[in-house]
């Protein structure tokens, strides 16, 4: 899956998490606001704020992880108002052992653990020790940078203002 591919499926989830919303705004959500204020009830009632959690993912079978694509919180003000916050993985493509492989821009793209890959401290997975530039490469997009998210305002450099180099050596191909 393309960094394009993977943004076109947020389109969707976007449109699902509203449903969602949408769903605990109506007098449905009555069992869920009731069972919340159980749940604060049963705890400090001013120290906390409970809330149901809606997760779109995928599981990694081999690895036993999972990238979360999408997600939405929703709890309710003790005056009975909707309280929700939500959202999606920010994509980036890469090149492990030759498989195109899109994940979120803090998983790696092998073991599928949390790795802030940095474009000024490349340090390795702690999960796998893959390392950006040997093992992992960055596949970009023509227009958009993979790091920053940002439209490439001029084609003919080759440097985004966060500092990505689309002639890296961690750049596998532009697509």
């Amino acid at each position: 899956m393309t960094p394009a591919q993977f943004r076109s499926l947020l389109d969707e989830l976007d449109e699902l998490r509203e449903q969602l919303y949408r769903a605990y705004r109506s007098k449905r959500r009555i069992k869920v606001q009731d069972t919340l204020a159980r749940v604060r009830d049963l705890y400090a009632p001013e120290d906390v704020m409970p809330y149901v959690q809606i997760q779109v993912g995928v599981l990694h079978r081999e690895a036993q992880k999972s990238t979360k694509l999408s997600w939405l919180q929703v709890s309710y003000h003790d005056d009975g108002e909707l309280f929700t916050i939500g959202g999606d993985a920010d994509p980036r493509g890469y090149e492990v052992e030759g498989k195109l492989i899109t994940v979120s821009d803090d998983q790696c793209p092998k073991c599928f653990g949390e790795w802030c890959i940095n474009l000024h401290n490349r340090q390795p997975c702690p999960g796998c020790g893959v390392e950006l530039g040997k093992q992992v490469m960055i596949v970009a997009e023509q227009d958009i940078c993979p790091f920053c998210q940002e439209e490439r305002a001029d084609d003919s450099s080759h440097l985004c203002e966060c500092g990505f180099d689309w002639q890296a050596d961690y750049v596998a191909k532009v697509v």
